[in-house]
């Protein structure tokens, strides 16, 4: 790793109050988020490591050319710049703190500490208003964020999966 690379967790840290880093995790648009980080001196090698992509693929994400679209990865990306999940549509992190509050007030995000199923939801809905495929179900009946048919629903999960044949 570069030594001389700023860490990106420190850089994040000062960024949560920034508009445009909150701007970009609704949008859901990673390659911003991997260009501010660029711009304040995060290597383009240090970002691609922490996710575990190429820095090929890492250009693709910044460039425009391709936008981050699994779960697993947005998950990735939260975890290895410690982006709080309600700012992309996740639960609660583990490392991020409990909430001070038993009370949730918004209704635009999740519960911080809230069930994946709820987290989900909003995912997809995000998904879907940012025209992104995630939550579209594939043909062997799986949708992209994980759940199959068959397993226990909530009607967060049915509504980012294909209709079931009654």
């Amino acid at each position: 790793m570069d030594r001389r690379s700023p860490d990106p967790r420190e850089v994040v840290a000062g960024l949560l109050g920034d508009e445009r880093l909150l701007h970009a995790c609704a949008e859901r648009d990673m390659g911003a988020v991997f260009r501010m980080l660029n711009v304040r001196g995060v290597s383009t090698r240090r970002i691609a490591a922490a996710v575990d992509v190429t820095q090929g693929r890492l250009y693709d994400y910044m460039n425009g050319k391709s936008r981050v679209e699994k779960l697993t990865l947005f998950e990735q990306i939260a975890d290895a710049f410690h982006i709080p999940g309600h700012l992309l549509g996740l639960a609660r992190r583990s490392w991020e703190p409990a909430p001070a509050t038993a009370g949730h007030e918004r209704t635009d995000r999740p519960p911080p500490d809230g069930d994946d199923l709820v987290a989900m939801d909003h995912f997809c809905s995000a998904d879907r208003q940012t025209g992104g495929g995630s939550c579209t179900g594939l043909s062997s009946g799986t949708c992209r964020t994980g759940w199959r048919p068959g397993w226990p629903t909530s009607a967060a999960v049915r509504r980012c999966s294909p209709p079931q044949p009654r």
